[in-house]
């Protein structure tokens, strides 16, 4: 009789062990992107030992359309086969082409770095969804950075012309590409071409006092040929005759934007775990308020700094992250 109990409790357990929660997470970016790899590293350090995680990326930024919404398919596939507790979503790509394909699977789903807006995307109360809408803090680091530059000169948000700089760009500004923030003019490129990116760092010291950068994942030459991430940093750190700021933490370092209030990867990964914990506790996802980006961060090379000239109010630096 105890051997038969015993044998039955070893088998309970060993089923226990095979229904590990399963998070499964789909990137819109590759695992490479500072952005996806940040955001993954924090919700995997802010979760339970036992979770299992699936991982796949569209590798949108790098795959033309449609191969990366093949890869989608296949993704969306392999999520109603292996049934996962939670899917996390992240980023706009991934949500319109694996998020709302198996958004009545009543699989919970989780998303963060969504830059369109719950109208947009059909998302409103009792959605089978949630998670973090992300938003950079774009008035607020102008704001910053006017204060940071001297002189009256407009300044420059520069940026590619994806599908997250789009959504952001509407969100604050509609289709106003000329505006102005507290009194600081500001002009707003987005671009694709790496030729009109070079264009416009290369002559910013004649109208702007400072360039903003957003996300510069996109740029293609003229004949098609990627305009790597590296590459467009590098020329903008070179060419560069005014101070080059940033809007995400992943684009300061000594050899790229000097700083700026940016938004972090990682803070938003933070914040998609704990709503994650909400919901492998049991609590429904349409009862859970999606929310935006909480708070952005002071974040600055010391370095880049010294090569721009940029000095910081004694407030500042003393909330600001000083990389080495």
């Amino acid at each position: 009789m105890i051997n038969k109990w015993i044998a039955s409790l070893a088998l309970m357990l060993l089923c226990l062990s095979a229904q590990a929660t399963t998070i499964f997470i789909v990137s819109s970016y590759h695992p490479e992107y500072q952005w996806d790899a940040d955001y993954v590293r924090a919700i995997k350090e802010n979760s339970s030992s036992g979770y299992e995680f699936i991982q796949r990326s569209l590798d949108s930024k790098n795959l033309p359309p449609e191969q990366w919404q093949q890869k989608a398919a296949e993704i969306v596939a392999e999520i109603r086969k292996t049934k996962p507790d939670v899917v996390v979503i992240g980023d706009d790509n991934a949500l319109t082409t694996v998020g709302m394909e198996i958004k009545t699977s009543g699989i919970p789903i989780v998303f963060l770095g969504i830059n369109g807006s719950a109208r947009q995307y059909g998302l409103g109360g009792g959605s089978p969804m949630t998670g973090i809408y992300e938003r950079p803090f774009i008035e607020a680091s102008i704001r910053h950075v006017s204060k940071v530059t001297k002189g009256n000169l407009p300044i420059l948000v520069l940026m590619d012309n994806s599908t997250t700089m789009q959504n952001t760009v509407s969100e604050k500004f509609a289709d106003q590409r000329s505006v102005e923030v507290q009194g600081t003019q500001v002009d707003i490129l987005l671009t694709n071409s790496a030729r009109e990116w070079k264009t416009a760092i290369a002559g910013a010291h004649e109208r702007y006092r400072a360039v903003i950068v957003g996300t510069y994942h996109t740029l293609r030459h003229d004949d098609g040929a990627a305009f790597s991430d590296e590459s467009a940093m590098l020329y903008a750190q070179t060419a560069l005759k005014v101070p080059l700021f940033a809007l995400w933490d992943f684009s300061v370092a000594p050899d790229k934007a000097a700083g700026g209030y940016v938004i972090s990867a990682y803070e938003e990964g933070k914040s998609a775990s704990r709503i994650i914990r909400l919901v492998l506790s049991g609590v429904p996802v349409s009862s859970i308020a999606s929310s935006n980006s909480q708070t952005g961060h002071y974040i600055y090379s010391k370095k880049a700094m010294e090569k721009w000239g940029i000095q910081l109010s004694p407030l500042v630096a003393s909330q600001s992250t000083f990389l080495k």
